[in-house]
């Protein structure tokens, strides 16, 4: 199996054997109710595309820097306040656009030397 489209399902947990998938390519968790990804999620070392939209995470797992072949992630309309220092590792990731409710500039203080690889598009005006 290379792609795994799991949108729209109400999902509020990944079995911590997601990781089993090696040869898994795309995984859409899109509009689902999920919290929290499991470690085993670095296990996807072959994950190209990853997309979180629309879900209720508060963080990533430090293993999100496993995904060294992540081209796309998408993590828009979640509950995401630091992201870990492994996102140094993503260096496939052409940009990273970044929609926040509430900008706050602690989300990029673990990763400050690759900051100049975001793009943040906040809803809310950012006060001068």
């Amino acid at each position: 199996m290379t792609v795994l489209a799991l949108e729209n399902n109400q999902i509020t947990t990944l079995p911590s054997n997601i990781g089993c998938l090696h040869q898994l390519a795309v995984l859409l968790l899109d509009n689902n109710q999920l919290t929290e990804l499991p470690d085993s999620i670095g296990d996807l070392i072959e994950l190209e595309q990853l997309t979180l939209d629309n879900n209720q995470l508060n963080e990533f797992p430090d293993s999100i820097g496993q995904l060294t072949n992540l081209s796309v992630l998408n993590f828009e309309h979640n509950n995401i306040k630091v992201l870990p220092k492994s996102f140094q590792k993503l260096i496939q990731l052409p940009s990273l656009i970044v929609i926040l409710d509430d900008y706050k500039p602690s989300i990029f203080k673990s990763i400050s030397n690759f900051i100049f690889r975001f793009f943040i598009k906040p809803f809310k005006r950012i006060p001068a």
